[in-house]
Protein backbone atom coordinates (compact mmCIF):
# COMPACT_ATOMS: atom_id res chain seq x y z
CA UNK A 1 0.00 0.00 0.00
CA UNK A 2 3.12 2.04 0.63
CA UNK A 3 4.48 1.92 -2.83
CA UNK A 4 1.19 2.63 -4.50
CA UNK A 5 0.68 5.33 -1.89
CA UNK A 6 3.76 6.92 -3.13
CA UNK A 7 3.26 6.91 -6.88
CA UNK A 8 0.13 8.90 -6.47
CA UNK A 9 1.60 11.42 -4.01
CA UNK A 10 3.81 11.76 -7.03
CA UNK A 11 1.30 12.12 -9.52
CA UNK A 12 -0.91 14.65 -7.18
CA UNK A 13 2.14 16.75 -6.34
CA UNK A 14 2.89 16.23 -10.84
CA UNK A 15 -0.77 17.85 -11.46
CA UNK A 16 -0.77 20.78 -8.75
CA UNK A 17 2.84 21.63 -10.26
CA UNK A 18 1.81 21.88 -13.74
CA UNK A 19 -1.46 22.77 -13.43
CA UNK A 20 -0.77 25.58 -11.20
CA UNK A 21 2.57 26.70 -13.07
CA UNK A 22 0.02 26.19 -16.77
CA UNK A 23 -2.67 28.59 -15.10
CA UNK A 24 -0.21 31.43 -13.73
CA UNK A 25 1.43 31.36 -17.79
CA UNK A 26 -1.73 31.08 -19.38
CA UNK A 27 -3.27 34.59 -17.04
CA UNK A 28 0.06 36.19 -17.63
CA UNK A 29 -0.48 35.74 -21.71
CA UNK A 30 -3.74 36.99 -21.49
CA UNK A 31 -3.06 40.14 -19.54
CA UNK A 32 0.30 40.38 -22.05
CA UNK A 33 -2.46 40.35 -24.94
CA UNK A 34 -5.02 42.01 -23.42
CA UNK A 35 -3.33 45.27 -22.41
CA UNK A 36 -0.04 45.22 -24.50
CA UNK A 37 -1.52 43.94 -28.31
CA UNK A 38 -5.04 45.59 -27.37
CA UNK A 39 -6.77 41.61 -28.88
CA UNK A 40 -7.85 39.65 -26.11
CA UNK A 41 -8.32 35.83 -25.94
CA UNK A 42 -11.51 33.84 -26.01
CA UNK A 43 -9.74 30.41 -24.50
CA UNK A 44 -7.70 31.53 -21.31
CA UNK A 45 -10.77 32.41 -19.04
CA UNK A 46 -12.28 28.89 -19.64
CA UNK A 47 -8.81 26.93 -19.75
CA UNK A 48 -7.82 28.49 -16.40
CA UNK A 49 -10.87 28.55 -14.48
CA UNK A 50 -11.00 24.38 -15.82
CA UNK A 51 -7.08 24.68 -14.31
CA UNK A 52 -8.65 25.93 -11.05
CA UNK A 53 -11.46 22.80 -10.77
CA UNK A 54 -8.42 20.85 -11.06
CA UNK A 55 -6.12 22.03 -8.73
CA UNK A 56 -8.99 21.95 -6.39
CA UNK A 57 -10.30 18.41 -6.87
CA UNK A 58 -6.55 16.97 -6.44
CA UNK A 59 -5.83 19.33 -3.86
CA UNK A 60 -8.92 17.80 -2.06
CA UNK A 61 -6.80 14.72 -2.41
CA UNK A 62 -3.39 16.28 -1.11
CA UNK A 63 -5.78 17.24 1.79
CA UNK A 64 -6.96 13.87 2.83
CA UNK A 65 -3.41 12.42 2.47
CA UNK A 66 -2.33 15.32 5.27
CA UNK A 67 -5.13 15.53 6.74
CA UNK A 68 -5.68 18.85 6.49
CA UNK A 69 -9.77 19.28 6.16
CA UNK A 70 -11.51 21.41 8.62
CA UNK A 71 -13.25 19.74 11.16
CA UNK A 72 -15.56 20.52 14.08
CA UNK A 73 -13.40 19.82 17.08
CA UNK A 74 -15.95 21.63 20.21
CA UNK A 75 -17.02 18.32 21.10
CA UNK A 76 -13.95 16.22 20.86
CA UNK A 77 -12.72 17.37 24.11
CA UNK A 78 -15.45 15.67 26.02
CA UNK A 79 -14.69 12.00 23.98
CA UNK A 80 -12.74 9.53 25.11
CA UNK A 81 -9.85 8.40 23.53
CA UNK A 82 -11.63 4.91 22.22
CA UNK A 83 -14.82 6.85 21.44
CA UNK A 84 -12.65 9.28 19.24
CA UNK A 85 -11.39 6.70 17.28
CA UNK A 86 -14.78 5.33 16.56
CA UNK A 87 -15.58 8.61 15.63
CA UNK A 88 -12.86 9.07 13.40
CA UNK A 89 -13.93 5.45 11.63
CA UNK A 90 -17.24 6.33 11.40
CA UNK A 91 -16.42 9.75 9.79
CA UNK A 92 -13.70 8.17 7.33
CA UNK A 93 -16.32 5.38 6.30
CA UNK A 94 -18.48 8.09 5.47
CA UNK A 95 -16.23 9.62 3.87
CA UNK A 96 -15.29 6.76 1.62
CA UNK A 97 -19.03 6.20 0.67
CA UNK A 98 -19.60 10.08 -0.45
CA UNK A 99 -16.16 9.34 -2.06
CA UNK A 100 -17.38 6.52 -3.98
CA UNK A 101 -20.39 7.24 -4.78
CA UNK A 102 -19.23 10.39 -6.43
CA UNK A 103 -16.11 8.46 -8.24
CA UNK A 104 -18.50 6.36 -10.01
CA UNK A 105 -21.46 9.59 -10.73
CA UNK A 106 -18.41 11.38 -12.05
CA UNK A 107 -17.35 8.51 -14.22
CA UNK A 108 -20.47 8.21 -15.29
CA UNK A 109 -20.81 11.71 -16.45
CA UNK A 110 -17.62 12.02 -18.35
CA UNK A 111 -18.62 8.91 -20.12
CA UNK A 112 -22.17 10.39 -21.06
CA UNK A 113 -19.77 13.82 -22.04
CA UNK A 114 -17.06 11.39 -24.05
CA UNK A 115 -20.64 9.92 -26.10
CA UNK A 116 -22.28 13.60 -27.19
CA UNK A 117 -18.47 14.79 -28.77
CA UNK A 118 -19.16 17.92 -27.17
CA UNK A 119 -16.56 20.58 -27.17
CA UNK A 120 -15.62 23.63 -24.61
CA UNK A 121 -17.29 26.92 -25.64
CA UNK A 122 -14.35 28.39 -26.57
CA UNK A 123 -11.67 26.28 -27.02
CA UNK A 124 -13.59 24.31 -30.12
CA UNK A 125 -11.48 21.49 -30.96
CA UNK A 126 -11.08 20.19 -27.23
CA UNK A 127 -13.47 17.55 -26.28
CA UNK A 128 -15.56 18.80 -23.27
CA UNK A 129 -15.06 15.13 -21.91
CA UNK A 130 -10.90 15.42 -21.52
CA UNK A 131 -11.17 18.25 -19.02
CA UNK A 132 -13.49 16.79 -17.03
CA UNK A 133 -11.88 13.68 -16.55
CA UNK A 134 -9.84 15.13 -13.50
CA UNK A 135 -13.24 14.37 -12.14
CA UNK A 136 -13.31 10.62 -11.25
CA UNK A 137 -9.41 10.58 -11.43
CA UNK A 138 -9.41 13.24 -8.26
CA UNK A 139 -12.48 11.02 -6.62
CA UNK A 140 -10.63 7.64 -6.92
CA UNK A 141 -7.39 9.66 -5.39
CA UNK A 142 -9.51 10.46 -2.66
CA UNK A 143 -11.33 7.31 -2.33
CA UNK A 144 -7.81 5.70 -2.39
CA UNK A 145 -6.77 8.23 0.57
CA UNK A 146 -9.57 7.34 2.42
CA UNK A 147 -9.15 3.68 2.48
CA UNK A 148 -5.71 4.37 3.55
CA UNK A 149 -6.62 6.21 6.24
CA UNK A 150 -8.33 3.50 7.87
CA UNK A 151 -6.19 0.70 7.50
CA UNK A 152 -4.15 3.04 9.43
CA UNK A 153 -6.65 3.78 12.10
CA UNK A 154 -7.67 0.32 12.29
CA UNK A 155 -3.49 -0.74 12.54
CA UNK A 156 -1.97 2.13 14.92
CA UNK A 157 -5.27 2.84 16.59
CA UNK A 158 -5.10 6.45 15.58
CA UNK A 159 -3.99 8.59 12.28
CA UNK A 160 -1.07 10.41 12.89
CA UNK A 161 -0.90 13.50 10.87
CA UNK A 162 2.74 13.34 9.49
CA UNK A 163 1.71 9.58 8.54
Amino acid sequence: MSQISKYIKLIEDFILTVLTIASILIAAIAVFFRYVLDQALAWPEEMTGLFLVAIAIVGGSVGVREKLHAQITVFLSFLKPNQLRRLDAVVWLITLVVMIIVFFLSAKFVYELYGTQQCTASIESLPLWIPFIILPVGAAMMTFRCIELLIKLIKQGEIKKDS
